[in-house]
């Protein structure tokens, strides 16, 4: 029972490694929509530099954040406690005001359908919360003395 549940830890952190990097690189590339979209309203205001600074401290943080979840299931200790702590909350606040084009195109999907945004970010809130708890189980486990 123990190898099957390190196999999954395993095969869904590559797989959240893999959404991370996705998103990471979509961000960066000239030609994709999250970076249009970032352009354009740069172009006509400034103001909405503040969002797109908070995505890409969104971006830089779900990075950083690999490292405790890989921690987590390996043992391997990459932070001190106090500072997975600071990086749960943060990562945690970014996630609600560190996404705004996701959160546009949520918005964007009400049109279309209007139970197609829910199912979406069910859909989302389902994968990522692994992520989250393994943080959690990182950064809050309590020290066990001996």
């Amino acid at each position: 029972m123990l190898i099957l549940k390190r196999w999954f830890w395993y095969i869904y952190f590559y797989l959240y490694a893999l959404m991370v990097g996705y998103v990471s690189v979509e961000f960066f590339r000239p030609e994709s929509a999250v970076n249009f979209y970032y352009r354009f309203l740069l172009a006509f205001k400034p103001y909405f530099l503040i969002p797109y600074c908070l995505h890409l401290l969104y971006i830089l943080v779900t990075l950083l954040s690999l490292l405790p979840f890989y921690s987590f299931f390996t043992g391997m200790p990459t932070f001190s406690r106090q500072f997975a702590r600071w990086l749960f909350w943060i990562r945690l606040g970014l996630e609600f005001f560190g996404r705004s084009y996701d959160i546009k195109n949520l918005q964007a999907l009400v049109h279309h359908n209007t139970l197609l945004p829910w199912i979406v970010g069910a859909a989302y809130l389902f994968f990522i919360s692994g992520s989250y708890c393994a943080h959690f189980r990182y950064a809050f486990r309590r020290e066990v003395s001996r």
